[in-house]
């Protein structure tokens, strides 16, 4: 009876009713647990399979919106996957289908969602002291052991493109997913912006001239240089001039680097020649006889000095180093305000001995006695 039933169906082309089991769901993917935290851009994921038998068969990983599949993508033979470095780009949801071995099938989603990086490039807001560095793409900035914004030091810092670099190492933008971009594009340059300031003579008689010229370690913008005489700007968009009349001089140079907004400058004095006679006395005046210029008005006292000594007649900042070259103190002057006042110097701290006072090109001996 069986065999006529099956003949019945060969030759009517009857179809045979499928298994029962070759019409249902395996049931053996519960979840797909994608990464707890959004991975960041170049970082590592995985999904992992949560499975409710250990039933035999294959896995296959497909985009859900037909996009290729991540160059690092892997799977176990778990049905498992590891992506490696993943980008922007890899972002979607994911299907796994799995195929068990008696005919049955099962499909699971997982999503996953990748988190940018903070953009490595950096705006600067810059004076001549310092730099403030302020991440465009993250919440927040980073320099390896710092939270916040961070400043540094002018002359410790040279932008040389979009990228800066610290003294033993570099800089990292972290964003509120903790993602990061590390900057190491740059030059550590030690020197800060300086300006330096020479005459032909710092000292001129009535009719004679001097020439003055400015300089500076950075790239400046000559048209922004400025010329001040007493205060007053007289001349601008040069690197030198000649003066003929005696006064305090100043050249202001802007720099090109770090937003172009570093601006130093630098002071020089122009004085009358010191004469040794005098011609005319009815007014009190001195009027200097014709002969060889000094350049030595730099004058310090006590001298020998103990505890403090005052130093006068300086032209640029003052210096105290030892016989060897060696520099023990500085003060930093402003002569462009017309600072002509004594500056005092500590010398308690100094041992008994001779030492050198230096201010621009002037130099006189001190002798220190406790």
């Amino acid at each position: 009876m069986k065999k006529a039933i099956y003949l019945l169906l060969v030759v009517f082309a009857i179809e045979a009713p499928k298994t029962l089991v070759a019409q249902t769901t395996c049931n053996s993917i519960n979840s797909i647990q994608g990464p707890t935290i959004d991975p960041c851009v170049g970082a590592d994921a995985t999904f992992t399979v949560n499975r409710n038998d250990a039933q035999v068969g294959t896995f296959n990983w497909e985009r859900v919106d037909g996009a290729a599949m991540p160059l690092g993508f892997n799977v176990d033979p778990d049905g498992n996957v590891y992506i490696s470095q993943v980008s922007i780009a890899d972002q979607g949801t994911y299907k796994c289908t799995f195929y068990g071995s008696n005919g049955c099938s099962d499909i699971g989603l997982v999503d996953l969602v990748v988190t940018p990086n903070p953009n490595a490039s950096f705006t600067t807001t810059t004076t001549c002291s310092s730099v403030t560095l302020v991440p465009q793409g993250g919440s927040s900035y980073l320099s390896l052991d710092e939270n916040g914004e961070y400043t540094v030091p002018f002359d410790s810092l040279y932008l040389t493109g979009t990228g800066i670099l610290f003294p033993g190492g570099g800089f990292r933008a972290f964003n509120a997913s903790g993602c990061f971009s590390d900057v190491t594009i740059g030059e550590v340059v030690a020197n800060p912006l300086t300006v330096t300031l020479t005459a032909t003579k710092k000292r001129i008689k009535v009719g004679q001239s001097s020439t003055l010229t400015a300089s500076a370690n950075w790239p400046v913008v000559i048209t922004k240089t400025k010329w001040f005489k007493n205060t007053l700007l007289f001349c601008q968009g040069v690197d030198h001039v000649t003066v003929t009349d005696t006064g305090s001089y100043r050249v202001q140079m802007r720099a090109t680097i770090a937003s172009g907004n570093c601006v130093k400058s630098k002071t020089i004095r122009i004085q009358r020649p010191v004469g040794t006679a005098r011609i005319g006395d009815e007014d009190g005046s001195l009027e200097v006889i014709e002969g060889q210029e000094s350049i030595l008005d730099l004058q310090i006292g006590p001298n020998p000095a103990s505890d403090q000594v005052q130093i006068s007649g300086y032209d640029q900042d003052i210096e105290i180093f030892d016989i060897n070259g060696r520099i023990l103190q500085s003060i930093q002057v402003d002569t462009f305000e017309g600072n002509d006042k004594p500056q005092i110097m500590d010398v308690r701290s100094l041992p008994n001995g001779i030492y050198l006072v230096r201010s621009g090109e002037q130099t006189i001996k001190l002798v220190v006695e406790k």
